[in-house]
């Protein structure tokens, strides 16, 4: 099986979630008060822990194709289908809330919720999405700007549309670039240094993921393609020695195959 579960997860209905999340959020508030602001968010679990059964801490996801592995925690599950993240921080990130829907996503639950610890109240918020693997399978490709003559491209579209076929589209781009460095030859090989110039005289080095001699590749999950995006990645490439970057964009929708060169 290609993403791992913990046992006995059960997909939560909206109401059962909220009545559940209502009476967590409630037990932490007084864990709250009695322990403070300056715990790490390891305290406030196993307290939480310690007080309701059946807590169950640090429950292990495993993602997983042919040999590449990568394994996440969820933080706190509590009667078997609710997800609840806790961050020593005093409000959420957009990083906090895509890290979560990321979690939902690989264990095909609907219903969540990020806790903050570290404000002088606790600061709580409602995570939801619903893209479990049947949904996330149904995406398309366009790789209309795709060009297969470019060194290196046949075989990087090669492994994500593996990858993509393992594990459908939407989660976290970081695991697509992770394994894809991986079966491309790991880091040691595949981020390496590029000479950066100005007006043909060499300025620095800066380190980029490389898929073939001179050619870069970069992964974005944008819901739209940005025509920035282009129009930065074509001066990054005219200052270094790079010939080309391939863009993959992978949305829950569409995963786009773009070559771009100077």
């Amino acid at each position: 099986m290609p993403i791992i579960r913990p046992p006995l997860l059960r997909c939560l209905s909206q109401d059962e979630f909220r009545e559940l999340a209502f009476t967590v959020k409630g037990i932490v508030i007084d864990i709250h008060r009695e322990f403070g602001r300056f715990f790490d968010e390891r305290v406030y679990k196993l307290e939480l822990a310690r007080r309701v059964p059946g807590v169950r801490l640090e429950e292990p996801v495993d993602v997983t194709h042919l040999g590449f592995a990568k394994r996440y925690f969820l933080d706190a599950v509590v009667a078997d289908g609710g997800l609840f993240e806790f961050k020593a921080a005093e409000t959420f990130s957009p990083r906090h809330r895509a890290q979560l829907i990321h979690y939902l996503m690989l264990c095909d639950l609907e219903h969540a919720m990020l806790l903050a610890t570290r404000a002088d109240r606790v600061v709580s918020e409602f995570v939801n999405t619903f893209y479990p693997l049947t949904k996330r399978l149904q995406y398309r490709i366009d790789a209309s700007h795709w060009d297969t003559m470019s060194a290196g491209a046949t075989k990087l579209e090669e492994i994500t549309r593996a990858l993509l076929a393992d594990w459908g589209a939407g989660l976290d781009v970081s695991l697509y670039e992770e394994a894809l460095t991986h079966f491309l030859g790991g880091e040691l090989s595949v981020v390496r240094p590029v000479q950066v110039t100005t007006a043909g005289v060499p300025l620095t080095e800066q380190k980029v993921r490389l898929n073939a001699e001179r050619v870069a590749f970069k992964v974005t999950a944008f819901a739209e393609l940005p025509s920035s995006f282009e129009s930065h990645a074509q001066p990054f490439i005219q200052h270094t020695d790079l010939t080309a970057i391939q863009w993959i964009n992978i949305n829950p929708e569409c995963v786009s195959f773009t070559t771009i060169t100077a």
